[in-house]
């Protein structure tokens, strides 16, 4: 019998744009497994993120916040939302949801308001400068806020005062970030032709150097592994499809795999160490998803 993996990855793709396409796409990272997809948006996917402690995907497309159980694929609520955010994050300590949708603010509500229906998130940090643009979001387990913006930078997450700030390379393109549970945080971007991924310490401060995923054209987003990283975007060879590269955590890279599923990924988050419970409502989900398929056929 095999044995199951510590972790799996959830990769939302938009496919071909069409509603029976977008979906997010479960995978064992450690063999490469297609573990089944959920969920059909009307309109483009823009973010996802996991809360792991509830076992839920948050998932943004249009003017929708959606919340999934990732094991089942059943929706658990949504929301109406015109903030469009490019991408969101959870605080560390499950207490705040984060959003950024391409301007010079940072928006929050609490995650108890969520968990009883409502969703009204508020400006929370608004950037002096009118031209910066954030784009990505994420949260270390440090208390600070890494985000990727055309003026890179960092915030102390109990005051929203900026910690640091640094200039990404003159034509880098960004992806989306993620956190590292425990840990710091992601943040996927491209450069001269080549998918990469910066790591973020506690602090917020860049710790360690940047991944290179050889095989990817263009990054569009990262997360962790139990040991390393994975980094997931456009195929550099085959343009018309999707790729996941894993990296050790010495920054080696490893194997790659998602290339027969993925069309047009747009964020990924990991699921790491589920509990056996865990496991066996992922099983059943599979299994509900291969008999409905059984039975169209």
């Amino acid at each position: 019998m095999a044995l199951a993996s510590f972790e799996m990855l959830l990769v939302a793709d938009n496919g071909a744009n069409t509603t029976p396409t977008r979906r997010i796409h479960r995978f064992d990272p450690d063999t490469g497994v297609y573990l089944g997809a959920f969920g059909n948006f009307s309109s483009d996917i823009k973010s996802m993120t996991i809360r792991q402690s509830r076992n839920e995907a948050i998932v943004t497309a249009g003017s929708t916040v959606y919340v999934f159980d990732y094991n089942t694929g059943a929706l658990k609520q949504d929301f109406f939302s015109s903030l469009g955010f490019t991408d969101i994050a959870f605080s560390q300590d499950d207490t705040y949801f984060y959003g950024v949708n391409n301007f010079n603010a940072i928006y929050r509500t609490t995650t108890a308001s969520m968990d009883s229906g409502s969703f009204n998130p508020n400006l929370y940090i608004t950037e002096a400068l009118t031209t910066t643009q954030i784009s990505s979001i994420a949260a270390t387990a440090g208390g600070y806020l890494v985000t990727g913006q055309n003026r890179a930078g960092s915030y102390d997450a109990s005051s929203g005062a900026s910690t640091q700030v640094s200039i990404y390379t003159p034509g880098g393109t960004l992806g989306a970030a993620e956190n590292v549970a425990g840990g710091g945080a992601l943040q996927a971007f491209t450069f001269a032709g080549i998918g990469r991924a910066a790591r973020y310490g506690n602090s917020g401060s860049q710790a360690g150097s940047n991944l290179f995923a050889s095989g990817i054209g263009t990054a569009m987003a990262a997360s962790a592994a139990h040991s390393g990283a994975y980094v997931v975007g456009i195929d550099s060879v085959t343009p018309t499809q999707g790729l996941i590269t894993r990296f050790a955590s010495s920054g080696a890279e490893m194997q790659s795999f998602g290339g027969s599923v993925l069309r047009k990924p747009i964020a990924m988050s990991s699921v790491l160490a589920p509990e056996p419970g865990t496991m066996i409502a992922l099983g059943a989900g599979v299994v509900a998803l291969l008999r409905r398929r059984k039975s169209r056929a």
